[in-house]
């Protein structure tokens, strides 16, 4: 996408993003996650020790812009939110410098420069959900883009792929004024205040070979009006011609005219990575269809209210107390010795010490640099993680002379004799409940009672996602068994409602509850719930998948019994 360098954008492995695009990219990974959490079916045969494959971590490129981005604001994204929430730019500043007349890439970036402009035209027609398309190419631009990878992206929402340039150049000839509509301002191709400014589509080939599709493709630019333009790889006589240096900055070779802005380049895995996630992040064919894992293996948050203690103690062992020092992850992240907080002032530090908390064999120095500092090559920052460490070292060190990390090697993991971590316990239950054979109930309840919280709950690391999520999955499937045991139905819908609060995006839990209140007459409150939920879904970008036909049918059955 053309976009002016500066301090905000957003540099990764493969090239680099405008600060926006990273923005969208954050936002978009969030979507992929909150579709992961709907699509979750609870196991009413309570926590196992399951292979979640759907929990596979987004592509590295997508984790590196994340990480990038939060660097760069110093906060992070909190995207949660519908998109239109989000700060906007002008519908069409993104193209604005693209000539009506179309343009043509030249140079050592000038596949990068068309790959960056594929996503980011996608990235942005994703975030305002707009319909229809956005950008026109063919089967044969895709696969020299991006290569075999090109058969996995023909479904985005916004691309429509034709088959050859012929046909391209006639989906721009049958609709030349074609505006897309915005879905989330309402807005069509003009309203009161006069013509609403949309982005015009974008037509990406490379440059015709033929003469005669060169003249129809000049000819159909000129009818578009400025509602469409073309860029092409190649030199295009009939418009502008850039060069792209492998920084992605242009030159137009003429001394009259202003230098084109920097463009975003991408190279093929780095595009690949961010189409995946577009994809994973859109609207599926139909409701309860699990989303596939990411591509390549290794939000922004979504806080959860604490979760107190209920019902009887738990059952399974607990670690003693008798360790000098405490680590709570479970919610806030606070690390104590003897009672009293410690204080890591080092982000990094505290991340690390996390990480190999949820690491229970431990952890070796690639994959702490992979998860701190994602995107940099690990020769880079391997001093770094050595200061890190040193630091964690020397925070616990001013208060309690016993190691806290024990290295081995390249190997490094917590010292389980001198620390208690919360999530070990929650583990221990969750193990028990797994297999227990007797008293399961209490077992389930013992995982409920475990779990304090989401995993860091405060913090925004991108390697977080995965084992938060594995988490929550393991407590609401605690919920989901022991309310599927109760012979009180009122019971039953309490613990349905205890387990939403923990994920309120699950739409099996919702259904459950939502089943719950008809069969107890309560109409009203299911309609509400029902509400509740779908506009949840709204505000967060997600389609709705209950139909209200669920609590009506329910009504009107148990309005016939009556009669």
């Amino acid at each position: 996408m053309v976009a002016s360098a500066g301090p905000g954008d957003t540099t990764m492995p493969g090239g680099w993003i405008p600060h926006t695009s990273a923005e969208q990219v954050a936002a978009a990974a969030a979507l992929v996650w909150l579709r992961r959490r709907r699509a979750y079916r609870p196991d009413e045969a309570g926590p196992a020790q399951r292979d979640n494959l759907d929990l596979a971590p987004l592509p590295e490129t997508v984790t590196a812009a994340h990480a990038a981005l939060a660097a760069s604001d110093g906060t992070g994204p909190s995207d949660l939110t519908a998109p239109d929430q989000r700060t906007e730019q002008p519908p069409d500043s993104l193209l604005a410098d693209v000539p009506p007349t179309g343009v043509g890439l030249t140079g050592v970036a000038a596949d990068d420069a068309a790959r960056g402009l594929l996503v980011t035209v996608l990235l942005r027609a994703l975030h305002r959900r707009s319909a229809g398309t956005a950008l026109i190419t063919t089967i044969g631009d895709l696969t020299r883009l991006l290569g075999p990878s090109a058969q996995r992206i023909h479904s985005v929402s916004g691309l429509t792929v034709a088959a050859s340039l012929q046909e391209a150049v006639t989906v721009l000839e049958e609709h030349p004024h074609h505006q897309t509509p915005d879905t989330t301002t309402g807005r069509g191709s003009s309203s009161a205040n006069g013509p609403s400014r949309q982005a015009p589509r974008v037509l990406l080939t490379h440059t015709p070979q033929d003469p005669g599709t060169a003249r129809r493709l000049k000819a159909a630019l000129a009818a578009a009006g400025g509602t469409a333009v073309a860029v092409l790889v190649g030199a295009w006589p009939p418009g502008a011609t850039w060069e792209i240096t492998a920084t992605g900055h242009a030159s137009n070779g003429t001394q009259e005219q202003p230098a084109p802005p920097r463009m975003c380049v991408l190279n093929a895995a780095a595009a690949t990575d961010l189409l995946t996630v577009i994809s994973q992040a859109q609207p599926h064919p139909g409701p309860n269809t699990p989303l596939a894992p990411a591509a390549d293996p290794p939000p922004t948050r979504a806080r959860v209210p604490r979760q107190t203690a209920r019902g009887q103690a738990p059952t399974t062992p607990r670690h003693t107390t008798k360790q000098p020092l405490h680590l709570q992850i479970l919610g806030d992240t606070t690390l104590q010795s003897h009672g009293q907080p410690l204080t890591i002032r080092r982000t990094a530090a505290l991340q690390a010490l996390v990480f190999l908390a949820v690491s229970p064999g431990g952890a070796n120095s690639r994959d702490l640099t992979t998860a701190i500092w994602p995107g940099l090559p690990a020769h880079t920052v391997t001093a770094r993680l050595y200061t890190t460490l040193n630091d964690l070292r020397k925070a616990v060190a001013a208060v309690s002379e016993i190691p806290l990390i024990e290295h081995t090697g390249d190997r490094y993991r917590l010292r389980r004799d001198h620390i208690e971590v919360d999530l070990w316990r929650f583990h221990a239950a969750v193990e028990h409940a797994a297999t227990a054979v007797t008293e399961r109930p209490a077992a389930w309840q013992a995982v409920i009672n475990a779990y304090t919280g989401d995993l860091a709950a405060e913090h925004d690391w991108p390697w977080l996602n995965p084992p938060r999520e594995a988490l929550r999955r393991h407590v609401i499937d605690a919920y989901t068994a022991l309310a599927a045991t109760q012979p009180d139905p009122r019971r039953t819908l309490s613990l349905l409602q205890d387990a939403i609060r923990v994920d309120p995006y699950n739409e099996d839990l919702h259904r459950r509850a939502i089943h719950a209140l008809a069969a107890l007459g309560d109409h009203a409150a299911a309609d509400d719930l029902l509400t509740t939920f779908n506009r949840r879904l709204t505000d967060a970008g997600l389609e709705h998948v209950i139909p209200e036909e669920e609590v009506r049918q329910p009504r009107a059955a148990s309005s016939g019994q009556k009669h």
